[in-house]
């Protein structure tokens, strides 16, 4: 499980454009920044590259749901224009030292639309992190 603020960039393909009065514009607005909650279900296939006493490298498949927890803007609302849920596939690497902290590189790419018809968005991100246990903490 983990939780992300996203920020996006904004590219239209229909971009439409009234020259020379106004640039491009499009009549969808969308929300530059949000927060998101993700949960996974990976597979962990164990590579056996080094000794496996002192570090473990692991390939990791599998699927996640993500699901917006920021509201919509005032533009988005009118139409209700974002979906609830995203279905997204994970693929990566993940290094573990000794069960003492795992480092990872996870790709995620969309399999459904973040926004409803007729509009199609992808999100597609890169992670790069390192995930500890909480009693090791304390």
């Amino acid at each position: 499980m983990s939780l992300n603020k996203i920020a996006t960039a904004n590219n239209y393909k229909d971009a439409k454009s009234l020259s020379p009065f106004l640039g491009s514009f499009s009549n969808f607005k969308a929300d530059d920044q949000f927060l998101n909650l993700s949960m996974a279900m990976h597979y962990k296939k164990l590579l056996a590259i080094s000794d496996t006493s002192k570090f473990k490298f692991y390939f990791v498949l599998g699927p996640s749901l993500d699901t917006r927890l920021s509201g919509q803007s005032a533009d988005n609302l009118v139409n209700n224009n974002y979906a609830r849920f995203l279905l997204r596939g994970d693929v990566g690497f993940e290094f573990e030292n000794k069960n003492f902290y795992t480092l990872f590189l996870h790709y995620k790419q969309g399999l459904t639309s973040f926004t409803k018809s007729p509009i199609k968005t992808n999100v597609n991100s890169f992670e790069l992190g390192m995930m500890i246990k909480a009693s090791d903490l304390f």
